[in-house]
This record gives structure tokens, sequence and C-alpha cells, in this order.
């Protein structure tokens, strides 16, 4: 069985029907953090949507830079950044300064994005996503990775003499990117590339295409890391964890449902009939006991292991959009203590 980092989404998310202020909100999402670093958890993962009523993130890096400040041992990262909203020089000159602050310890997921609403408030339109996602993907990571001064000139951007400083103290910040389709996949041809493959149902469908293109380009599908998200909730037992998170599914569910509605794409299908049944039978999707926890997490591993991808990273999303802090901490405290020492494990960053 191959080791494994677990890490925690921390999502800043502030539902209708659950409002709090919003300092509460960050405040509560920092905690909750920095309490996941001192259980054990290997690593903090935040995600990016804009101008939605919820939050959900809006500034991924400035959180991470908090963050950095309240954790010591935990990697931290996106998950994922939408890059083709964004400059990559600046967004390089973010990554190396957060990893600076962290001690070394930033991790940068990006994605292309699928919420017309968030290219609709940046002002860029959703058709040119891939190319610049492309396009940007060159650049951010030649800034990351070389220590060469270089020109850029292309069909989105233009750079001159981009030099980090600070650079990061890692030679090679981790790069993963979201990938849930061929086209996406194909970029998995750029060497030190891995993979956000979010569920099960996408390492069955995709990750075999993502070792195909990776072996065709000359790099073995072992060296491709993969992620995925793993969703449950620890309570006294398996119904009272059922009922908690019941009032909150639909909430999490809503704003994917109604993407989902408009998709041609087939593993959207898929998906979008999951959380529709579990909405229609009032079965929470997740695990609810230690030991579905722990078979869920070897199920992943063994699945990604199949495809030839390497298990890197198991996120675990553990906070339903709206549930009260002190709720949704006695949760993660349990699946520390009845879970994690269960799973095999690389060892943890440390700054000590």
């Amino acid at each position: 069985m191959h080791s494994i980092r677990i890490g925690v989404n921390v999502r800043f998310k502030n539902p209708p029907g659950f409002k709090e202020p919003w300092d509460t909100v960050y405040r509560n999402n920092l905690a909750y953090a920095a309490r996941a670093d001192t259980l054990g958890f290997d690593g903090i993962w935040v995600p990016e949507h804009h101008c939605t009523e919820q939050g959900y993130d809006p500034t991924p890096l400035v959180a991470l830079a908090a963050l950095s400040q309240v954790t010591k041992n935990c990697f931290l990262g996106t998950a994922p950044l939408l890059l083709p909203l964004r400059n990559p020089v600046l967004t390089a000159e973010e990554v190396a300064t957060v990893d600076v602050l962290s001690g070394g310890r930033m991790m940068l997921g990006m994605g292309v994005g699928y919420l017309e609403s968030d290219f609709d408030a940046i002002g860029i339109p959703r058709k040119e996503r891939g190319a610049r996602m492309d396009e940007a993907l060159q650049i951010i990571c030649k800034a990351l990775w070389g220590e060469e001064p270089f020109d850029h000139e292309g069909r989105f951007y233009k750079h001159k003499g981009v030099q980090l400083a600070p650079r990061p103290l890692q030679k090679q910040i981790r790069v993963e990117l979201a990938v849930r389709s061929e086209a996406a996949a194909k970029r998995v041809a750029l060497p030190g590339i891995n993979v956000n493959l979010n569920s099960l149902t996408v390492v069955q469908s995709v990750g075999p295409v993502v070792a195909e293109i990776a072996s065709r380009a000359g790099r073995a599908p072992s060296s491709v890391g993969a992620t995925i998200l793993f969703t449950g909730f620890l309570a006294e037992n398996e119904d009272a964890g059922r009922q908690a998170v019941a009032q909150y599914n639909d909430e999490d569910a809503k704003q994917y449902l109604e993407y989902w509605a408009h998709s041609k794409d087939a593993v959207d299908r898929v998906l979008s009939a999951q959380y529709k049944e579990a909405s229609r039978t009032g079965v929470a999707r997740g695990s609810f006991t230690p030991q579905s926890f722990v078979d869920g997490i070897h199920e992943a591993i063994e699945t990604i292991t199949a495809t030839g991808l390497r298990p890197d990273w198991i996120n675990l999303n553990l906070w339903p959009s709206g549930m009260p802090y002190a709720e949704a901490l006695e949760c993660l405290e349990r699946v520390a203590a009845d879970v994690l020492p269960k799973i095999p494990r690389v060892g943890r960053h440390t700054t000590e």
C-alpha cells in the first residue's frame, strides 16, 4: 500500500441561510486550519471563486499568507487557483512570497475554472480559458522553477525581465492541475506537472488517459502525483453524523447542480446524478464511520495506483457549508484520533 498525505479543505464559505459576520467566518477558518496543523494533518487546501454570495475565498493566496502565520507544519495549497483569470507573473510573485512566509510549504494547484460567473466578474471570456491556461502555465512554471530572467510575448501575455525576488525557498514548488477531461490531461505532458482528479469517478474515467499522455511524453506515469477529494463527517455515531450534515447538503450541492444542469461533460452528468440521488433519498454522500473513512481512503489509493499514477494526496471535505465552527471542529478532532493513525502516510513537512 502506497503512503499518502492527508489534507483538509478550508473554504471560507458563508452560505445564505447560515450567515455570520465575515470577520467571524475568516477567524473561524483560520482557527480550524491551525487546529488541523496541531492535530497532525499534512496540508491545508483553499479554493477560488469570485463574486458569489457565499464568498468561497476569492483571494486564495492572501488566505494562504494568513494561514502561513497560524500553522507550522502543514503544506499550504490552492485547490485550485483559477489561472486563466490571473496575470501569471503577479501570481508567481505571490506564490513565491507565500513560500517564503511559510518556510517552504507552498503548493500550487491550478485549474481552468468552470463557472461562467467567475469569468463574467473578472471580465475575461470563458471561451478563452483553455488557451489562456496553456500560455500562463508555461510562464508561471518558468518563473517559479527557473532561475534566469526571461521575456515572454504571446497571444495574451507580454512580459519583460521576469525574475522573482524573493525566490521560493523550495527548489521546485509542487504544481498540480485540476484534470477532468482529455483536453486538460494533455497538459501533463509538461515535466513536473501533477494532477487533481477530484473524485474516484474522475480517476476511473480520466486517470488512464493521464497515464497514457504522460507515457507518450516520455514521463513515467508513476512520476505524476494524483490528488483527490474525499467527503465525510464523524459524530458520536453514524446516524448522528448523517443527521448533522443533512441540513447543509443542499447548500453545498446547489452551486454544482446549477452548473451541471447545462454541462455536456459525461463526468459532470455522473456527478450530477449522484448529487440528485442523495437529495432525493435524503441519504448524505460520504463516509460517516471511522472504518468507512479508512476503507474509502484505501480504495482511493488502490484505484489511483491501478491507473499507473502515484497517489499523493487525499483532501478531506469535513466542514459542510454553514455548519457551526464548534461542531466542525469536533469532527476534525475525531478524524485525527480515529482515522489518521490507520492510514499509511508520508512524513509531514516540518519547519521546526
